[in-house]
């Protein structure tokens, strides 16, 4: 790894990121068909299904996904070790679904009834469909995070392609071709991870063969348990306001806040397929020579955080139209709450580089849960307090202000550990810059008509912005303008 230059590190990172964004597109490319064909009462019922495979997803991973990240390194030199490893791993994650399907069975009804309010909103078909997506996306996140880190690009671009063509075009007949509803869009999303999920079971243990080890699954739980909760926590302040909202709005409303989510989550989802991609390069250098290959490490991530920026101005300028024309008009309020969210996406970026070096040293991966839990408990709170007074928008609010401690709780601990500083140059200043400009474009669309002609102006101001400070930069230092001090400042 060691003798992989930066060009081919980028190279692999945009070739997986674009692989791994496949299994999440189906859901952006059939978007303007859920906002424009279904009421939103029926797209508020696939909302909280979403959010209701979040949760149980979490569940049927255990963690594992995670510890299989990490320890795939450690074993990729001894094939059999490898290969018994994997298997392990599948078999507990099958074992774990098992578990959780007659759990559901025994409590789901009761489970979904103490949680939401609308009838309608039942554990049968709504809540088993979740537990069985959940069950099936456990296995094929592993299988693609296998087939990532052993760098068989043909094998992860044939189970991502696969999974993403099926649910395309079993959830686009539902909508447009049979007339379906929310129960006929999420049994088409179950036919498309069910039938890859079999597959790929079926084709790793015929290749690898079955093989189980206690002492690799220990290890791997001691590991993973730490995630769990810190995962589940993740879950709370990332996806339980759906819930809220339902509690305290509607299904519909459920359904506003979802597009204006999904539409800056674009942003997000490049984040986590970036990260998933990066992750693996990553560790493999740091595992070698962290001081070494430090510089590497830096230019990636301020590559990353560079593109996310530029990719939230480019979702930012198009939104009020889309929202206008394609979707109907009862999806207008989401127009406000896309900045609030832009900005909570964001914090992300500066949470994925901070973390590195807690999950790589595993003995910081028991503080993380609790960073979690502190951001869970406040999304909540937030939402109690903001949901009534401010509707949609406190949600938006409360979700940036949660992030935000996020944000700090991580730089703290971040900052503690001394084994990997990781140099981001311009970039806060940028993202603070860009932030701010969000939050006053949402502030201006509380005026009718204001936002379609602000939002069109805010790409270009950044741009304008970030072309000035580097002009000033170039102007107080010595040198001129050079590809190498452009790099050297980005």
């Amino acid at each position: 790894m060691a003798s992989v230059s930066f060009r081919k590190l980028v190279e692999g990172t945009f070739v997986y990121t674009l692989l791994g964004f496949l299994p999440l597109a189906a859901r952006l490319v059939l978007f303007p068909v859920f906002v424009r064909y279904l009421t939103p009462y029926d797209y508020g019922l696939i909302s909280l299904t979403n959010t209701l495979t979040s949760a149980l997803t979490i569940v049927a991973v255990f963690g594992l996904e995670a510890a299989f990240g990490l320890y795939y390194f450690t074993y990729r030199r001894t094939p059999k070790m490898l290969a018994t490893y994997f298997s392990t791993i599948l078999t507990s994650m099958l074992g774990i679904g098992a578990v959780l399907v007659g759990v559901g069975w025994l409590l789901g009804p009761m489970t979904v009834r103490a949680l939401f309010k609308d009838p309608a909103f039942s554990y049968y078909p709504y809540g088993q469909i979740a537990v069985v997506v959940a069950v099936t996306g456990a296995v094929n996140a592993l299988v693609l995070s296998y087939y990532r880190n052993s760098q068989q690009p043909r094998k992860f671009f044939l189970v991502a392609i696969t999974s993403f063509a099926i649910s395309l075009v079993a959830e686009a007949v539902a909508i447009i071709g049979l007339k379906q509803g929310a129960e006929g869009v999420l049994i088409a999303r179950l036919l498309g991870a069910g039938v890859v999920a079999v597959a790929v079971i079926g084709y790793v243990y015929g290749t690898t063969g079955f093989a189980f080890s206690r002492k690799m699954l220990w290890r791997s739980l001691a590991y993973s348990t730490p995630v769990l909760i810190y995962l589940f926590f993740g879950f709370v302040y990332n996806s339980y306001d759906r819930i809220l909202i339902e509690n305290y709005l509607s299904v519909a409303q459920v359904a506003v806040f979802s597009t204006a989510f999904t539409i800056a989550s674009v942003l997000e989802i490049f984040m986590q397929a970036v990260q998933s991609a990066t992750y693996p390069s990553v560790f493999e250098l740091l595992k070698h020579d962290p001081k070494a290959h430090a510089q590497r490490v830096n230019q990636l991530f301020r590559m990353i955080g560079w593109g996310m920026l530029v990719l939230a101005a480019a979702i930012l300028a198009p939104t009020p139209a889309f929202i206008t024309y394609v979707t109907r008009p009862e999806y207008e309020p989401a127009v406000q709450l896309v900045p609030w969210l832009l900005v909570g996406f964001l914090f992300r970026f500066f949470y994925i580089v901070w973390t590195t070096p807690l999950f790589f040293y595993a003995r910081y991966t028991k503080q993380l849960p609790w960073l979690n839990i502190v951001c869970g408990v406040a999304i909540v709170g937030f939402n109690i307090a903001l949901l009534p007074w401010l509707g949609l928008l406190g949600a938006a609010i409360a979700m940036v202000l949660a992030r935000g401690i996020q944000l700090v709780i991580t730089a703290a601990l971040y900052y503690r550990q001394r084994e990997l500083r990781i140099d981001l140059g311009l970039l806060p200043i940028a993202y603070g810059i860009g932030c701010a400009s969000l939050i006053a474009l949402s502030l201006a669309s509380l005026v009718p008509g204001v936002v379609r002609h602000v939002s069109f102006a805010v790409p270009l101001g950044l741009c304008v912005v970030a072309a000035l400070w580097v002009a000033v930069w170039l102007h107080r230092t010595p040198g001129g303008l050079s590809l190498p001090r452009l790099r050297a400042l980005l």
